[in-house]
């Protein structure tokens, strides 16, 4: 969905002359399309200059997977300070400072797979690696591949994550790990019906943590 502002941005002005209204663009392009394509999202996950898949890794497990990485230890060194250094060697010399490395193997698989857009959330003109292994040992070699990924493999997580922000959001303040635990094991009741947005909304409102506190 694009009106003209937003289509002539990710250089569709030639399909839509719909003003301010938004209307569906065939676009074809199987890297465009829900919310981990967005050039709005991605372009706040980066720098201004380049991309930064250690910003679009962690809100990835943060907001997506609900698979928070731990906070940074202190005086970690920024990657920026290594930009003699090629991005993957950049990561790999930032996994190898102590207290680093167990965050980041849940974190920069993530990112790499974002390495197809640009610090402005736009598709790279230039070839680019987005091939990676992520934590639970799956190959995958780009941005498409990981997306067919998340459908097939990590369905019930996304859900889950899905579920646990709407319900933050709902009651107005975070789950305590029974809730998360409880609402983690009742949301695979929504799996038959493809968990839909709409049963999702349903679900959390009759919801005891909604109801009662």
């Amino acid at each position: 969905m694009a009106n003209e502002v937003v289509a002539d941005y990710y250089g569709w002005s030639d399909r839509t002359e719909s003003g301010f209204e938004f209307v569906p663009i065939s676009h074809q392009d199987a890297r465009r399309g829900g919310v981990l394509a967005q050039a709005g999202i991605l372009a706040g996950l980066s720098d201004g200059r380049e991309s930064n898949p250690v910003k679009r890794g962690a809100w990835f497990a943060r907001k997506i997977i609900a698979e928070p990485p731990d906070d940074p230890p202190p005086n970690v060194p920024k990657l920026e300070d290594l930009t003699q250094l090629t991005l993957r060697q950049r990561l790999e010399k930032h996994r190898s400072i102590q207290g680093c490395s167990s965050c980041h193997a849940g974190i920069d698989p993530w990112g790499l797979l974002f390495e197809e857009f640009d610090a402005a959330g736009l598709v790279k003109q230039t070839t680019s690696d987005s091939s990676t292994v992520v934590p639970d040992g799956t190959p995958i070699s780009d941005f498409s591949a990981f997306r067919e990924y998340l459908l097939a493999e990590r369905l019930d997580q996304i859900a889950f994550s899905t579920l646990k922000h709407l319900s933050i959001y709902a009651n107005g303040r975070y789950l305590t790990y029974n809730e998360s635990r409880q609402l983690k094991e009742h949301a695979l009741e929504l799996k038959a019906d493809g968990y839909r947005l709409r049963d999702m909304i349903r679900f959390l409102i009759h919801s005891d943590s909604f109801l009662q506190k």
